[in-house]
């Protein structure tokens, strides 16, 4: 995770799996919400049109260590996702007031 601290946020949608997980999440993501791509969840990002699905002032992370181990850390790079590493995951857990898993 990069950059300065974030203001804190509502909701932290974790996304843990491929397919409709995604799209499931975004339709009850609110400005304020950030979304974490983690296990098989990193998996969306290989699709050409997930950078310009999120709804305006929702943050968007990707887990590090799923990226690497399913050769996706280029394709994070190249867009909106921020990846964030074990060390951080905790501190953006602390960040929003709610967490919901999306499977």
């Amino acid at each position: 995770m990069t950059g300065g601290p974030h203001p804190a946020g509502v909701t932290l949608h974790l996304v843990q799996s491929s397919g409709a997980a995604l799209g499931d999440c975004l339709a009850h993501c609110t400005a304020g919400d950030g979304i974490l791509l983690l296990g098989a969840g990193v998996v969306c990002l290989a699709a050409k049109d997930v950078d310009g699905l999120s709804p305006d002032g929702v943050a968007l992370y990707c887990l590090l260590a799923d990226l690497q181990a399913r050769g996706l850390s280029g394709t994070a790079a190249a867009g909106p996702w921020q990846p964030v590493d074990d060390t951080h995951f905790p501190l953006l857990l602390e960040r929003y007031r709610h967490c919901v898993s999306w499977k």
